[in-house]
């Protein structure tokens, strides 16, 4: 592969799509860190009206200075080597499950490729993989409850910072208020659970660890300051830790004994890594498990009903 065509391709993968632009400066800051002998403005510029020519790259404005160049809107994923039938499957499951939890921008630059997997789908006809997409579904355990709506530009506004790794001001709707409240945040991390999308974040001010439900931010502005995490933070271990469960703060060792029916789904997904289950008689199972102790616990307790008695 010649130098000229392998910048030229990287180029053309730097390039964003509609609206977002890049001008030759970024360029060639980029083309800098991946290692390229980076040319002068004026090639890259030559370049960028060469490319022009054979794929959809359009100028943003042709008054700025540097010029700001994207792909059109509308413009085909450029798939080298195209999706196979699985992948189209893939992307296609990705937007059926995955569209009401991503903010417009990226379903935006996600549509190219919608399409592209639509189009895969469609050539294999009738009796190819295209029909698994009529004979999967996905089912939330419990009562289905609609998702809440929220705002989008500040869905995408924490979307941004989270990706930039900048601070947020935010005017949020606390539960049960009546009026919004301000606040200086540094994004951590999102959680979606239940149709809901949280945002971990620590307060500028004091670092203090919060979680803020998108669907009650009216709105959001990304910040110059990049945003700081407080020292050894990690979402996972935020997440273990049962900060989603409301946890009262320790872990226990629950032995409850389950009617034999009831215990069936237990054995097949355990409540942890140490669970154990033996007979009592030919209607009870006892059922032993380190657990973190949380209201969710008690709750999941008891709707089971009379088909659970908790020893201890």
């Amino acid at each position: 592969m010649s130098d000229t065509f392998a910048r030229q391709w990287a180029m053309l993968k730097m390039i964003p799509r509609h609206p977002r632009t890049i001008d030759s400066v970024g360029i060639r800051q980029r083309l800098t860190d991946l290692g390229f002998t980076a040319p002068n403005l004026r090639t890259i510029q030559r370049d960028l009206e060469m490319l022009s020519l054979s794929f959809p790259l359009e100028v943003a404005d042709e008054s700025k200075r540097p010029m700001q160049w994207h792909w059109g809107r509308g413009a085909a994923a450029l798939d080298i080597p195209s999706l196979d039938a699985s992948e189209a499957v893939a992307m296609k499951l990705v937007q059926t499950y995955l569209k009401p939890m991503l903010p417009g921008s990226m379903l935006a630059a996600l549509e190219p490729h919608f399409a592209a997997a639509e189009r895969v789908l469609a050539e294999t006809g009738a009796l190819g993989p295209g029909r698994w997409t009529k004979r999967i579904r996905v089912l939330p355990k419990g009562l289905q409850l609609l998702p809440p709506k929220v705002d989008a530009d500040a869905q995408n506004a924490v979307y941004d910072a989270l990706l930039r790794e900048k601070r947020l001001a935010i005017a949020y709707r606390p539960h049960g208020q009546a009026v919004d409240r301000a606040y200086d945040i540094n994004p951590l991390g999102l959680v979606i659970r239940n149709n809901v999308v949280y945002l971990v974040a620590s307060l500028a001010a004091n670092n203090e660890l919060r979680q803020f439900v998108l669907h009650r931010m009216k709105s959001a502005s990304v910040l110059d300051e990049p945003a700081v995490a407080p020292d050894g933070f990690d979402l996972d271990d935020y997440i273990a830790q049962g900060e989603f469960g409301w946890p009262t703060g320790k872990k226990i060792r629950l032995v409850a004994n389950f009617s034999r029916g009831a215990a069936l789904s237990l054995a097949e997904t355990p409540l942890s890594e140490d669970q154990v289950m033996r007979d009592l008689d030919d209607d009870e199972v006892r059922l032993t498990a380190t657990v973190l102790e949380t209201v969710e616990l008690h709750w999941w307790l008891m709707s089971f009903g009379p088909e659970v008695v908790v020893v201890k």
